[in-house]
C-alpha cells in the first residue's frame, strides 16, 4: 500500500509539472513605479592585449510606467575591473533607460552618456538583453526579435531567435528558461545566451552566456565575453 501511494504521489507530481509547462505567459515587462531590484554581475573578457574580469552590483529602480507598457528605469552600477595584473574600481555609473513593454532599449540618459556611448549601448543591448514576444508563449515556442539598422546603432541591424526551453522555479520565482541566439547583420557581433524570466511580471531572475566581438564603451577593440547575472535582492 505504501509503495502504491508513493507511485501515485510521483505520478501526480509529474502531471503537475507537465501541466505547469504547458501554461502560457506573456513575459512582457509589467513593472510598478518605485519597484527596485539588485543584480550581481560576474564577467570574463578577452582582447588581443589580454584578459580580464568584471565584478559589479547593478541596482534598478522604476521611475515611470507609461500607459503603453513602456517604462523608465534608473540603473546604478558599482564594481571593479581586473586586467593586466591590476585591479581598478569602476566609477559609479547612473543612467536612465527608457524601454518598451517588450524590453527594447529606446533611449539612454546620464551625465556620462554622449552620442557615442548611447549608440554603443543601443547596439549591444539588442544582443545581450531579453526581448519579450508579442504574444503569450509556452514551453517549446519560438519567436524572433529584430532591430533595424539606424544611425543610433552605428547602422548595424540585429536579429535574435528565442526559444522557451523549460519551466522552472528559482528562489520563489516561477520562470521560463529561454535560449537566445543572436547575430548582427552588417556587423561581427554575436551572442548565445540563456535567460530565466519571471512569468508574472517579465523581470529577469538570472542570465548567462557568451558574446563575441562586441563593442563595449571604453574598450580599445571589440572583445569576447562570458557572463552570469543573478538576482541579488
Amino acid at each position: 500500500m505504501k509503495y502504491s501511494t508513493r507511485i501515485l504521489t510521483l505520478l501526480l507530481a509529474a502531471l503537475s509539472v507537465a501541466a505547469f509547462a504547458q501554461d502560457t505567459s506573456s513575459l512582457k515587462r509589467t513593472p510598478k513605479v518605485g519597484e527596485t531590484a539588485k543584480f550581481k554581475l560576474s564577467a570574463k573578457f578577452t582582447m588581443s592585449v589580454g584578459e580580464g574580469t568584471v565584478e559589479a552590483m547593478i541596482a534598478h529602480k522604476i521611475l515611470k510606467v507609461g500607459t503603453d507598457g513602456s517604462y523608465v528605469v534608473e540603473e546604478t552600477t558599482n564594481g571593479k575591473v581586473t586586467f593586466g595584473g591590476g585591479e581598478q574600481p569602476m566609477q559609479e555609473s547612473i543612467e536612465k533607460q527608457s524601454r518598451s513593454a517588450v524590453n527594447t532599449l529606446l533611449n539612454v540618459e546620464g551625465d556620462a552618456v554622449d552620442d557615442s556611448k548611447k549608440s554603443g549601448e543601443l547596439r549591444i543591448d539588442a544582443l545581450q538583453e531579453f526581448h519579450a514576444p508579442a504574444a503569450p508563449v509556452k514551453v517549446g515556442d519560438t519567436w524572433t526579435f529584430e532591430q533595424k539598422a539606424s544611425s543610433g546603432t552605428d547602422n548595424v541591424s540585429t536579429k535574435v531567435d528565442y526559444k522557451v526551453e523549460g519551466a522552472e522555479e528559482i528562489d520563489g520565482h516561477k520562470v521560463f528558461k529561454i535560449h537566445a541566439s543572436g547575430k548582427e547583420t552588417g556587423g561581427e557581433s554575436s551572442g548565445e545566451l540563456t535567460f530565466w524570466i519571471d512569468r508574472t511580471d517579465g523581470s529577469l531572475v538570472k542570465g548567462e552566456g557568451s558574446l563575441k566581438k562586441v563593442n563595449v564603451g571604453g574598450a580599445p577593440e571589440p572583445l569576447d565575453m562570458t557572463f552570469t547575472l543573478t538576482r541579488a535582492g
